[in-house]
């Protein structure tokens, strides 16, 4: 039968167990979400369900979990769609910055003469790949904007190390390293290259983006000013190198010399050179719901471990039944009809 609601109730959702439970409601709409229900994080490639917090979590077999992060808008008012792996949080898009997270402007170098000269004099500069306004590519940068500490990252973020990058592709599939180089590239993942292209961007040669990284081909530009690879190669700086006039890089190649290239790989670039820039940040995970009993006031990203006084739980005692207390404590009591 239909629920009859009065004037002076409030509908919503009554289950206690529900991800969306609210206390002020009186009478149950049907709004209720559980935590494991099936939802749509709008990727293909990933089975998804509601997390304790209801947040829709996308999971690509044999890769992991990673769930939508909140996003984060840079100095110039920038926003940048990010995911979650673990304990870190990564952009999704390459950075557009045009000024250091501290408010100063980076020097905007089109010219290949000037760019040359802006590398000889160690001098930080970005530019559009072939000089093309408002591409979606994002900016080039070269590596003296990479070292500056003035950082080109929001606040709180930071350009990755190529640590930080393997733990990226432990998240979604061993880590190689120290494989003989293919067509002079080291290769830091032979099939990783599948998991972090974008579908839609790489002619015949796209990925499956199970891992929600959406690389996309950004280009570079070399230290005499010329650009290279704009729809072929996607480019990302690492703030560390193996000498005082390189940093690392990791790639990602639709083919490399007519072979189809399914990896991720590594290279070092001058740091006169212009590559793309993704920005990460450590986060603290926990229990972001204050009336939980395990709330965690220094998280801030909800990991889906909230537990609830009155919660059922187990306290080994068959004969007893079992929840928890405010302060997590599982107590068990027996039921007032039970007869010994």
């Amino acid at each position: 039968f239909p629920v009859t609601i009065s004037s002076s109730d409030i509908p919503g959702c009554i289950h206690q167990a529900a991800c969306n439970y609210q206390a002020e409601a009186t009478v149950d709409d049907g709004t209720c979400l559980f935590s494991g229900d099936v939802c749509d994080d709008a990727n293909p490639s990933t089975t998804d369900t509601l997390s304790s917090q209801c947040d829709c979590l996308g999971y690509a077999p044999e890769s992991g979990y990673f769930s939508v992060g909140d996003g984060v808008t840079d100095f110039d008012g920038n926003f940048y769609n990010t995911i979650v792996f673990d304990s870190v949080e990564w952009m999704v898009e390459d950075l557009k910055a045009v000024c250091f997270s501290n408010g100063d402007s980076i020097p905007h170098i089109p010219a290949a003469t000037d760019w040359l000269s802006a590398g000889e004099s160690e001098i930080g500069a970005w530019v559009w790949f072939e000089n093309i306004p408002n591409s979606a590519k994002g900016r080039l940068y070269n590596g003296f904007v990479v070292e500056d500490e003035r950082n080109v990252c929001p606040s709180g973020w930071h350009i990755p190390t190529s640590e930080e990058y393997r733990g990226l592709l432990l998240q979604i599939g061993d880590t190689v390293d120290g494989l003989t180089p293919l067509y002079g590239l080291g290769i830091e993942s032979p099939a990783a290259g599948i998991a972090l292209k974008d579908v839609s961007n790489w002619g015949d040669y796209g990925g499956d983006n199970s891992s929600g990284f959406s690389g996309r081909p950004s280009g570079k530009r070399v230290e005499d000013g010329s650009f290279f690879d704009g729809d072929t190669r996607g480019y990302w700086w690492c703030s560390d190198g193996d000498t005082v006039d390189t940093f690392s890089a990791r790639i990602l190649a639709d083919t490399v010399d007519g072979v189809a290239a399914d990896g991720f790989y590594r290279e070092d670039f001058l740091k006169s050179s212009g590559l793309g820039i993704r920005c990460t940040r450590n986060i603290s995970s926990g229990c972001m719901q204050s009336g939980a009993c395990n709330y965690d006031p220094e998280a801030d990203y909800e990991d889906g471990s909230c537990l609830f006084p009155g919660d059922a739980c187990d306290e080994g005692n068959p004969l007893t039944t079992d929840t928890l207390s405010m302060s997590c404590d599982c107590i068990g009591f027996i039921p007032s009809e039970s007869i010994y």
